[in-house]
């Protein structure tokens, strides 16, 4: 009996790319959607500036920070930002103290705001909703401030 063998020549290994091609589409969405929603939750604003600040941090836990971002007019706000998923208009300041109330009910009466604004927003903007947190019985309110620079040396001597 004979046996034939078959002279195959060897074949060279190849890698199945669509796998790989896949997770790089997933990366890049996830890296997408992420981009994104940062960037909702940055709100750029310049605070004011005070003469004779007194520091403090606050630790995270029963803190909500209250954002009042400026409009087309940089004089007047367009919105409040609460946390990460309330936004109300400036004419919604009831709703605002009824989901303050509520969020403070949940913190056992001991949270605090941090309440932020442009310094170019007016006092007639910030009043409202320094109003909602007082009517929601909130007693905790940090505003928010840019630190003076301090005066800058001279090195060396001018001769």
């Amino acid at each position: 009996m004979t046996t034939t063998r078959s002279h195959r020549t060897p074949q060279r290994a190849r890698m199945n790319m669509t796998p790989m091609i896949d997770v790089t589409f997933l990366l890049i969405v996830f890296f997408l959607l992420v981009n994104d929603i940062v960037a909702n939750e940055r709100v750029e604003m310049e605070p004011p500036e005070i003469d004779d600040p007194v520091l403090q941090t606050l630790p995270e836990s029963r803190l909500l920070i209250v954002n009042i971002v400026p409009g087309i007019d940089p004089y007047m706000a367009s919105r409040v930002q609460v946390g990460l998923a309330h936004e109300f208009a400036m004419d919604q300041m009831q709703s605002l103290t009824r989901m303050l109330q509520q969020r403070n009910v949940d913190a056992n009466s001991e949270l605090r705001v941090m309440l932020r604004a442009d310094r170019a927003v007016a006092w007639q903007a910030v009043e409202p909703v320094l109003t909602a947190i007082a009517n929601a019985q909130i007693r905790n309110v940090h505003l928010t401030v840019m630190l003076p620079e301090p005066p800058r040396t001279r090195c060396g001597s001018a001769g």
